[in-house]
């Protein structure tokens, strides 16, 4: 997480108006755009931060899993430059989390290299704090032994139910998994010592009757 903290003096916002803000959140996702007038209003009503998220796990796990941003630098940066220079202007703090959308180190290192470039093309002086996460996609290629806990399985299989193996789905041939190609299907979690503790079957055909 980039942390983009205002000078060590006293912030004098003036007095808020009836229906003021605390903290701004100008968009889903960083990169994502906004119009620049809504976080000058939000300043305007009394803002005390201006805070953004730069990830999303929507983004499904191939962004999560290899620290790839999912938003071009770009529209990160145009987003990052309205951001910065509206809120030291203001005097008030910009933090942006989830540094490009898996918020792995080498995110926050990315973000805060853009709020640098763009800080000494304004001109702008500020503490900036780069909090890390520890978090790397630097696991190599290959096969996993994965263990889940049994309240994860049953989210898994219910997921499954009501959408890919849904029979209206693989009626509409939008499911990759085809109910008459595959019959039935087994879920079997272990523990560390390798017993069973949950295992479970169950006819994709019947319980997409269900849905």
């Amino acid at each position: 997480m980039t942390d983009i903290l205002p000078n060590p003096t006293t912030h004098d916002q003036p007095d808020a108006p009836s229906g003021s803000v605390a903290v701004i959140f100008p968009t889903g996702m960083l990169g994502g755009g906004f119009p620049a007038e809504t976080v000058t209003r939000g300043i305007a009503l009394g803002a005390d931060a201006i805070a953004v998220d730069g990830g999303s796990t929507d983004s499904g796990p191939h962004y999560l899993g290899t620290g790839t941003a999912k938003t071009a630098a770009s529209a990160v940066e145009r987003d990052l430059r309205v951001l910065l220079t509206e809120a030291r202007a203001a005097g008030i703090p910009l933090i942006v989390t989830s540094c490009g959308t898996s918020g792995t180190d080498s995110g926050v290192d990315w973000i805060a290299d853009m709020v640098t470039h763009i800080a000494r093309q304004h001109h702008l002086s500020f503490r900036l704090a780069r909090i890390y996460s520890a978090l790397r996609a630097d696991v190599p290629p290959g096969d996993y032994t994965v263990i889940l806990e049994p309240a994860a399985v049953a989210a898994l299989i219910q997921t499954l139910q009501f959408g890919a193996l849904s029979k209206r789905a693989a009626d509409e041939g939008r499911d990759a998994m085809k109910i008459e190609e595959i019959g039935s299907y087994a879920c079997e979690l272990k523990d560390t010592d390798g017993s069973a503790v949950v295992e479970g079957r169950r006819k994709i055909s019947e319980a997409a009757e269900i849905f």
